[in-house]
């Protein structure tokens, strides 16, 4: 589904979102700056904003791959870094299960639907261990409200997790 530009700005995968304060600088999406300052011009623009949770405001990656690892390990195959896992997230739990398992187990749909549900009963116990804002990010979006831009969350997430 399309986002009429007109009503706001999608904000997917912000990677390295932060407030440059020393400039002053607000990173919106990679390489676009608004300076805070003229935060009212960007308002007159859109009237709102929709973000991603994951990678995008919440540095998810380290509570990812510590569940992902808990079911690796359950299951005696090998485990991933932080960097590789980053590579396997994207289009839900399903995937990065799918992408996390041994070539040879990834076609056998029975075998991933149960190690999902291992993966899901062991990021339910610890999906808020190590999940942090990224730097800037409730800056920023105090400064989107104060300006009276509107914001809102998207995400493929359980609501439960994302509240």
């Amino acid at each position: 589904m399309m986002f009429p530009r007109r009503y706001g700005l999608i904000v997917t995968k912000v990677y390295a979102a932060y407030i440059k304060s020393m400039l002053n600088l607000c990173k919106i999406v990679p390489g676009v700056y608004i300076t805070l300052n003229s935060m009212k011009l960007f308002s007159k623009k859109y009237k709102g904003i929709i973000f991603d949770l994951d990678g995008t405001l919440l540095d998810t990656i380290e509570d990812l791959t510590d569940s992902v690892n808990d079911v690796m390990q359950l299951y005696h195959f090998p485990q991933h870094d932080t960097k590789k896992c980053k590579m396997m997230v994207g289009n839900g739990f399903r995937k990065l299960i799918t992408r996390a398992l041994p070539e040879e187990r990834q076609k056998d749909e029975q075998f991933v639907d149960e190690v999902l549900a291992q993966f899901a009963k062991a990021y339910h116990k610890r999906y808020l261990n190590k999940t942090v804002p990224y730097e800037g990010i409730l800056q920023m979006v105090n400064e989107l409200h104060k300006n009276g831009i509107q914001t809102a969350v998207n995400s493929n997430k359980r609501s439960d997790y994302t509240e």
